[in-house]
């Protein structure tokens, strides 16, 4: 009995050493700064995800177009692949791709303008350029 005790607390005690966010590498929670490439143009946008009890939710930030807080309209996913639906006031933007770990990375369309995107889970504490009113 008193090896199983010890056992279970060096478990205990390795999980809480590892860094955090390792345990969950497959969740797309939190926020994420990408950059879209499209008509010779890159757009940054911050994406701000949620894990909901059914599925993911969230909304973006367009800092260059002065947009924030913009409703995703649903977010499909299965680790890997996921695909996005940005609330535009027009035809949806959808980004659809791959996550792996802290990036995102994938193609881009809105009606016939196609492009790319990736990006990267922002860091707690880091600052987005031009972030206004977050």
């Amino acid at each position: 009995m008193h090896r199983i005790k010890t056992l279970t607390f060096t478990l205990v005690l390795t999980l809480l050493a590892l860094p955090p966010g390792i345990l969950a590498q497959d969740s797309m929670a939190g926020d994420w700064e990408i950059g879209v490439s499209v008509m010779g143009q890159q757009i940054p946008l911050v994406l701000h995800i949620t894990k909901g009890e059914e599925a993911y939710e969230g909304k973006y930030d367009s800092p260059a177009q002065g947009g924030f807080d913009i409703p995703i309209r649903s977010i499909t996913a299965e680790h890997p692949d996921f695909k996005m639906e940005l609330e535009t006031g027009g035809p949806p933007a959808i980004l659809e791709g791959k996550h792996d770990g802290d990036t995102l990375k994938g193609s881009f369309t809105q009606a016939t303008a196609t492009g790319t995107f990736e990006g990267k889970r922002k860091v707690e504490g880091e600052e987005t350029e031009g972030e206004g009113g977050r």
